[in-house]
């Protein structure tokens, strides 16, 4: 299916950056991101996904409880194992799942969704988190990343048809 292609391509542009940062910038505070770290941003993107994949087996996702794995943040070389990991099993039929969610209030909501609609969920807020990832290497060192990289693919058609 063309959502799970659009998304290996999209993580896959992340696991580059990832492999040009010394652990030292990756796991280091940032200015530009409140002094969050580019690190955080994406055991952030990474722990999203992981709650995807624990919810398609159980049929319930809950965003809410997510791992936040510390390594995550501080050993990019771990960091790209893991969303290699993603990559390597985003090829999964779609299904029906239910979203749970709180909100930290009593009781808990829950929606009737499915992998395909979380899978897109997920997508394009890495692509958001990427965006900043962005930010926060422009600030810490140069490195080159794609022009498209963060850029929603539905902004880059845009900014496509307005340069004709």
């Amino acid at each position: 299916m063309l959502l799970q292609e659009v998304t290996r391509k999209e993580l896959s542009q992340l696991v580059d950056a990832i492999g040009q940062l010394p652990a030292a910038e990756y796991g280091a505070a940032v200015n530009a991101l409140s002094g969050a770290g580019i690190g955080q941003h994406v055991r952030h993107v990474i722990d999203m996904f992981h709650c995807l994949e624990t919810g398609y087996e159980s049929g319930r996702i809950n965003y809410e409880h997510r791992e936040r794995d510390a390594m995550t943040e501080n050993d990019p070389a771990y960091a790209i194992t893991r969303v290699r990991g993603i990559i390597s099993r985003l090829q999964r039929p779609d299904k029906e799942l239910a979203l749970e969610a709180g909100f930290d209030l009593p009781g808990q909501a829950t929606i009737p969704t499915n992998y395909y609609r979380e899978l897109l969920y997920n997508l394009e807020h890495a692509i958001h988190h990427m965006a900043l990832i962005k930010i926060g290497i422009r600030e810490i060192m140069k490195l080159s990343l794609p022009d498209s990289f963060g850029v929603a693919p539905s902004t880059l058609k845009y900014q496509e048809s307005c340069a004709q």
